[in-house]
């Protein structure tokens, strides 16, 4: 997306979000029917019993829409299909399977001053089964993630703050709104892609920064990459055509933080 494009659209999303925030818990019985349908919106929240959900044959893709939420991936010896125990839960919370894909949907609970606990969501891998994709959506809240591995991760998050710990797959794609994206400890072999529009993402990359072939994008935000920085009002690029994994970053107004360890 060009740079000047994202700079506007951020503005647009700011202000769609504080006027969603304040209106939707008067609207929230709409969740139920028409385009708000999708969105899986409760008025209030109250407590149901713990999940423990088996895939009923061999499956590879994830999406996880959770919102005030812990997931721990694991690897199993003694199962044979992906298996997924899940606490603290609250009305709406549901674990499905979709297609070719498992589905963990944790809905917004839209009553302003009601405090619930964070759900604790634990993964487990069979040792033959190696993760396709796995991808996290998440509006508004608190995710942290941990031990991830898998082909190709994808993480959307629009205001929310997302925590990684130890990651490792062949691509990532990060995309934050107005978000706060934090991931340590990530080995990419591929591809990395960077998305910010008026948020921040924070990696820390395994290897040296000459291992990357790097492309900056830049508007009114700031940039760095390993010892190199960059910020203006107008695109900048770089690249460096000798790392063997692609870094893309593409900033508008926000920031963006990578290093590299050695």
């Amino acid at each position: 997306m060009k740079t000047i494009y994202k700079v506007l659209i951020s503005f647009g999303i700011g202000i769609c979000l504080i006027f969603a925030g304040l209106s939707i818990g008067g609207l929230s019985e709409l969740s139920e029917v028409g385009l708000l349908g999708h969105l899986n919106l409760k008025w209030g929240s109250y407590e149901i019993d713990d999940r423990d959900f088996t895939a009923s044959h061999d499956m590879d893709n994830l999406v996880v829409n959770v919102h005030n939420g812990s997931v721990q991936f694991h690897t199993a010896t003694d199962i044979e299909n992906i298996r997924i125990t899940a606490s603290h839960l609250y009305n709406g919370f549901d674990i499905y399977q979709k297609g070719d894909k498992i589905v963990i949907d944790q809905p917004h609970y839209w009553w302003f001053g009601q405090k619930y606990e964070r759900s604790q969501i634990d993964i487990y891998i069979p040792e033959h089964i190696s993760l396709d994709t796995v991808k996290f959506n998440m509006s508004a809240g608190v995710l942290n993630v941990h031990d991830l591995k898998a082909k190709t991760v994808k993480m959307d998050t629009a205001a929310g703050r997302v925590k990684v710990d130890y990651l490792e797959c062949d691509e990532l794609k990060v995309n934050t709104a107005m978000g706060q994206t934090s991931l340590q400890k990530v080995t990419v072999h591929e591809k990395v892609s960077i998305d910010v529009g008026a948020g921040s993402a924070s990696l820390r990359l395994t290897g040296h920064e000459s291992d990357y072939d790097a492309s900056v994008s830049v508007g009114l935000g700031n940039v760095r990459v390993g010892d190199t920085s960059f910020s203006g009002i107008a695109d900048r690029n770089s690249h460096d055509n000798d790392g063997k994994i692609k870094l893309d970053v593409d900033c508008g107004l926000g920031n963006v933080n990578i290093e590299m360890e050695d």
